[in-house]
């Protein structure tokens, strides 16, 4: 069985490459990402649901969106900082984060307590890791003081 810690990295690194993924999505030249861009639905003769892409970039007359990828007017429609905050709001509903992010729902189901709680207990190799960096720099300071009351000396 895994320690909280291990799963909560793997929880946070999880919800990091889903946030990226959505600043992406966002950050696409395509219609949809465009503030100017519209869409109109409307119903064939044949019965089928079609839809027609606009530019209202200029009020007076609509364009039809033909290529937003080079199009010169292209601006986003959403700004990082608004898609991390609909980020975190969809994270801290649980029902909407469920249907969207089922695989986060699972690490926070799997954890079964808060996060903060997982991050303060660190695992053994973790431990490992930290008392070692320790004794290292206790050397480095022990062995670099040595060295300047050697220099000290000899002049």
């Amino acid at each position: 069985m895994k320690s909280p810690g291990i799963i909560y990295r793997q929880y946070r690194q999880t919800r990091k490459l889903a946030l990226i993924r959505a600043l992406s999505s966002a950050r696409k030249r395509s219609h949809d990402n465009c503030f100017y861009g519209r869409s109109i639905r409307y119903v064939d003769v044949d019965g089928l649901e079609k839809s027609v892409k606009l530019c209202c970039l200029r009020p007076d007359g609509l364009e039809i969106c033909t290529n937003a990828r080079d199009c010169n007017a292209f601006a986003r429609r959403w700004e990082d900082a608004k898609v991390a905050e609909k980020f975190s709001e969809i994270m801290s509903n649980e029902s909407e984060m469920r249907s969207k992010f089922p695989e986060l729902w699972a690490y926070e189901w799997v954890l079964d307590k808060s996060l903060t709680d997982a991050q303060k207990s660190p695992g053994l190799i973790s431990r490992m890791i930290i008392s070692m960096i320790s004794i290292l720099e206790f050397l480095l300071k022990f062995l670099n003081g040595r060295k300047r009351l050697m220099e000290r000396e000899s002049p």
